[in-house]
């Protein structure tokens, strides 16, 4: 008998205040491209995040001993997190992606995704070798709208960037619903962060003794 899968992913939340910051810097960008900001699908700010892995579909069988290997705290103290600067994938040519990068707590984040990357890796699930770099995607370019959008990354210097912190405490394990008309999102699991000033011991390839 075959079991439903489930689309996973893990990622970092947003607060309240941090949502409005990502809806009044996606409303900035839409001012200034005016009618050409049909040409992109934007994140909604109820759904935006910071992805740290796409587990792809995983068999729904497979949750419990996902959410074991995960576990229930990652030894990384809770910190801050703050918006930086606007960016597009890729930086030069058409653009694909527009993104916020994190100014604050960028390394904090690049640890928890390290130490994540290992337990999935005991687990057996494959994870993006690329190279980690923490943003949060604000939309995505249209596939036929990209040549009405060319000029997108000049425009990143002069949209303002609504300025916001919040403090990231835990991980979210994601489950998604790709069939409406936006994604929806259902958490599954929950990895708590060490509580401020507890030590970060970093384990596996690269840990300093």
């Amino acid at each position: 008998m075959s079991h439903p899968s489930l689309r996973l992913f893990l990622a970092v939340d947003l607060d309240v205040r941090a949502r409005a910051a990502v809806a009044s810097t996606i409303e900035a960008l839409q001012r200034a491209l005016g009618g050409r900001s049909t040409a992109l699908r934007w994140t909604r700010p109820e759904n935006a995040h910071i992805t740290l892995h796409f587990l792809g579909d995983v068999p729904s069988e497979r949750l419990p001993a996902l959410r074991a290997s995960l576990g229930e705290q990652i030894e990384c103290s809770s910190f801050v997190a703050a918006f930086g600067a606007l960016g597009t994938f890729p930086a030069r040519g058409t653009p694909k992606t527009v993104w916020i990068s994190i100014a604050r707590g960028a390394a904090e984040i690049s640890q928890v995704h390290h130490e994540l990357q290992r337990r999935l890796s005991e687990f057996g699930v494959a994870t993006d070798p690329r190279p980690f770099s923490a943003h949060l995607t604000l939309a995505r370019v249209r596939d036929k709208e990209r040549r009405r959008v060319g000029v997108l990354g000049q425009m990143m210097p002069e949209v303002a960037v609504a300025s916001s912190e919040w403090e990231v405490d835990r991980v979210t394990l994601y489950s998604s619903d790709l069939s409406g008309s936006a994604p929806r999102y259902t958490a599954v699991h929950r990895i708590a962060l060490a509580p401020a000033g507890a030590a970060w011991r970093p384990e596996g390839p690269g840990a300093p003794d």
